[in-house]
């Protein structure tokens, strides 16, 4: 490990593997006397990860190696902030899955990401909804995507942690919190993405920022996620009677949705559109979702827009990890 962990450090500042070479570089060195310490002498250790059907440290790999660091950390007590719980080697993973492009439906940008943040215990909810419900809350420039004739409305609840700027470490109490956000599925010119209705968190702070820089309708509200086992609580409500409670339980095996699936079309999404003085697009990468179906009971989605009728049971699905990165706003149409 020792000597691909060394390639991924020495990396040029322009791969995206920004992290100060230095302090991570420090983090594997005080792992390494730890474990030296805590076991017999003459014993030795490796890190134990799936290498996702590669000999090699290639696509998906990195990400693999610096997780299972992670959990052995985790199991161990070392190396987690005790301020934010957030692991020092998120940023190096996050930026590393920079490595893993063929699966994008167009090329990454030419120019920097901005942002990166990690989704953890995810739970998305998804309808399908009417077109004609839709049609008068999203901009006419963008068209409304269709799958097995419907369009489709998601709701869709995460953990936050590791959020930070380019060339930055996560802060402390602001880089983590609870998330809801109702969006549906659009595009322009052949670029599909999400068009976003609303954004709930938990973090007065995350909400003000992300408002500024992204143009995106975020508003505080009261969540709690509760993790037990397979199992998922949600419970987001802010005021004038907009709340979302579920309960969802993972189901079988992890999967990488397939093209042409509706899990692909919900889920592989590679930018956001937001209007504010025209209309703009913020550039997404992530690896490919890793989901699971899911079980459970949606018991109230007064989140979505009133003009939307929800009908039947939603599909649920579930997901441990994604890292993903943002880049700037780019405005694709005038007002």
């Amino acid at each position: 490990m020792r000597g691909d962990a060394g390639r991924v450090l020495g990396r040029r500042r322009g791969s995206g593997l920004d992290v100060p070479r230095e302090r991570v570089r420090r983090v594997l060195e005080v792992a390494r006397e730890r474990r030296q310490l805590q076991r017999p002498e003459g014993v030795t250790q490796h890190h134990r990860f799936e290498r996702h059907g590669s000999r090699g440290f290639g696509e998906g790999n990195f990400k693999a190696l610096f997780e299972s660091i992670e959990r052995e950390q985790a199991l161990r007590g070392d190396l987690w902030s005790d301020n934010a719980g957030v692991s020092p080697l998120a940023p190096v993973r996050q930026a590393a899955a920079l490595r893993e492009t063929a699966h994008r439906p167009w090329p990454l940008p030419g120019d920097a990401w901005v942002l990166a943040q990690t989704l953890d215990d995810v739970l998305l909810a998804h309808w399908p909804v009417s077109e004609r419900a839709l049609r008068p809350l999203v901009p006419r420039s963008l068209e409304l995507e269709r799958h097995g004739g419907s369009c489709w409305l998601s709701v869709v609840a995460f953990h936050v942690s590791a959020l930070r700027l380019r060339g930055t470490l996560p802060l402390p109490l602001l880089s983590s919190f609870d998330e809801v956000n109702v969006r549906t599925y659009v595009r322009r010119r052949g670029k599909p993405g999400i068009w976003l209705f609303s954004l709930d968190v938990s973090s007065v702070a995350a909400a003000e920022a992300a408002r500024l820089a992204f143009k995106l309708p975020f508003h505080r509200a009261r969540i709690r996620l509760d993790r037990a086992g397979d199992w998922l609580t949600v419970s987001c409500a802010r005021g004038e009677g907009k709340v979302f409670t579920a309960r969802g339980v993972a189901r079988g095996r992890a999967f990488r949705p397939r093209p042409g699936t509706l899990e692909h079309f919900l889920v592989e999404r590679y930018c956001l559109y937001t209007a504010g003085a025209g209309l703009h697009r913020a550039e997404i990468h992530h690896a490919p979702w890793e989901l699971r179906r899911a079980g459970g009971r949606v018991e109230l989605a007064t989140l979505v827009p009133e003009s939307v009728r929800l009908a039947g049971e939603p599909i649920l699905h579930a997901a441990a990890r994604t890292d993903a990165l943002l880049w700037p706003l780019e405005q694709v149409d005038r007002a």
